[in-house]
C-alpha cells in the first residue's frame, strides 16, 4: 500500500509537468469470502496468486498492480489516451478472472468489480483519487457484481447520505422511531383472517412514513438488522 501511494503520487507529478492523463482501478473479487470460508485459506491465497498472475498478464510493463488487503487489488495506468482505454482493460480483466480455475482438486470461479477514478478530472492527491475509484468500486459491486464504474461527482453525495441515513436509523431504533403495521393472512375459501405478518415502517421526523424497502437493505449492509429484529 505504501509503496503504491509512493509511485502514486510520482506518476501524478509526472502527468502534471507533461499535461498526460492516469487512472486508479480498485478491483474487489466477488465471493471470494465463500471461497476463503469454504474452501479453507490455503485455497484463498492460491485464488489471489491465480488472479494476480492474470491482472499482470493483462498491463502494460509500465503498469503498476498491487495487493492492498484482503482481497482487494488496485491498478496504477500512466500516459493514458482516453478514457476507453480503461474501459477495454476493464472487459478484458473481467473475462480473464471470470474463467475458471483448477486449485488442489476444486473448480473455482470468481467475479470482480472494478472502479476508476482518473487525474486530473476526480483529483490531484493519491489518497483522494484512491478514496475515489473505491468508491466507484462499491457503486459497481452494488449494480450487480462483474462490472465496472468510473467515478462520478453524485456517488459521493449518495455516500454521503447513507452515511446520514445509517445514523439517523441507529437512532430511530434507539428513540423507537420505528413501529409495526400487521397485514392479515386470509383463507381464501372462507375469508377467515387465520395469521397476521409483522411489517417495519420508521416513522422520520422530516421525511414521514418510511416503508422497508428505503432502509431495510441499509439496515443489513452496516449490521443493524439484528438490533432492528430484537426490537
Amino acid at each position: 500500500r505504501t509503496l503504491m501511494q509512493d509511485r502514486l503520487q510520482q506518476a501524478i507529478e509526472r502527468a502534471r509537468r507533461r499535461g498526460t492523463q492516469l487512472s486508479v482501478t480498485f478491483m474487489d473479487l466477488d465471493r471470494f469470502k465463500a471461497i476463503n470460508d469454504g474452501l479453507g485459506h490455503d485455497v484463498g491465497d492460491m485464488l489471489l496468486q491465480e488472479v494476480a498472475v492474470r491482472i499482470r498478464q493483462r498491463l502494460r510493463a509500465t503498469d503498476t498492480v498491487a495487493r492492498l488487503g484482503g482481497d482487494e487489488f488496485v491498478v496504477l495506468m500512466e500516459d493514458l489516451q482516453e478514457a476507453g482505454h480503461c474501459a477495454s482493460l476493464a472487459q478484458e480483466l473481467i473475462a480473464a478472472i471470470a474463467r475458471p480455475m483448477i486449485l488442489r482438486g476444486h473448480t473455482v470461479e470468481v467475479g470482480v468489480s472494478m472502479g476508476m477514478a482518473f487525474y486530473p478530472e476526480d483529483g490531484a492527491d493519491p489518497l483522494e483519487l484512491m478514496k475515489r475509484a473505491d468508491l466507484a468500486m462499491y457503486v459497481a459491486k452494488s449494480a450487480g457484481r462483474s462490472t465496472y464504474r468510473f467515478f462520478q461527482q453524485e456517488m459521493l453525495s449518495r455516500a454521503s447520505e447513507r452515511l446520514t441515513l445509517e445514523m439517523e436509523l441507529r437512532r430511530a431504533i434507539a428513540e423507537r422511531e420505528l413501529e409495526l403495521h400487521y397485514q392479515p393472512r386470509v383463507t381464501m375459501a372462507t375469508g377467515e383472517s387465520i395469521a397476521v405478518e409483522a411489517l417495519v415502517r420508521w416513522r422520520h421526523p422530516k421525511r414521514g412514513l418510511l416503508s422497508p424497502v428505503e432502509f431495510i437493505p441499509l439496515a443489513e449492509e452496516c449490521g443493524l438488522i439484528v438490533e432492528l429484529g430484537d426490537w
